[in-house]
């Protein structure tokens, strides 16, 4: 069987200072993710185990991050494709943008044809790529969707992991908003 993996970060420079978040429902998480081998809660709890190992802290899991990963996943699955970049074009970032996810530091990691969570992220945690993303200091929050599909003729598991800083204005520099009205 092939087993495929995919990393690329991707970063958006903006000002502004970084809060931190730990995930306080790591208790409910072990529980839930013990009753099935691939699922969301038991891979947010191995990624933060891995997190807290290296130094970094816990990410807290993101309702937005989690459905823009579900629909990339669920875009996969349906399209037959394993990438960063979708056949139309659309990069990771683009999945964050339509889910009206701001972000300062954003990047994904994939995953394919895996059975468990554990097995993934120890395939990432190998990978010194997907590592990195995992470990990145930065990442405050992180969003999991799976989905199941054909790819190459054979039905599949597509993971997408999707890692952000949210976008937070400053004090000293509040949002600006703009308005364009089209005719």
């Amino acid at each position: 069987m092939k087993i495929g993996l995919i990393h690329t970060p991707f970063i958006l420079l903006v000002a502004l200072g970084v809060f931190l978040f730990v995930d306080t429902n790591s208790v409910a998480a072990s529980a839930q993710a013990s009753n099935d081998p691939l699922n969301v809660a038991a891979l947010v709890m191995l990624t933060n185990q891995d997190r807290v190992a290296s130094g970094a802290k816990a990410l807290k899991e993101d309702h937005l991050l989690s459905a823009a990963a579900q629909r990339k996943a669920d875009d996969m699955a349906k399209q037959g494709y394993f990438s960063h970049t979708s056949p139309n074009g659309n990069k990771p970032w683009s999945w964050l943008i339509s889910s009206n996810y701001y972000y300062t530091h954003a990047g994904e990691n994939l995953a394919e044809g895996f059975s468990d969570s554990q097995s993934i992220e120890q395939a990432w945690m190998r990978s010194p790529s997907h590592r990195s993303n995992i470990v990145d200091k930065t990442y405050t929050r992180v969003g999991v969707g799976i989905a199941h599909g054909s790819y190459q003729g054979r039905q599949t598991t597509f993971v997408v992991q999707f890692f952000a800083t949210p976008y937070a204005p400053s004090k000293s520099r509040p949002a600006s908003l703009a308005t364009t009205r089209v005719k």
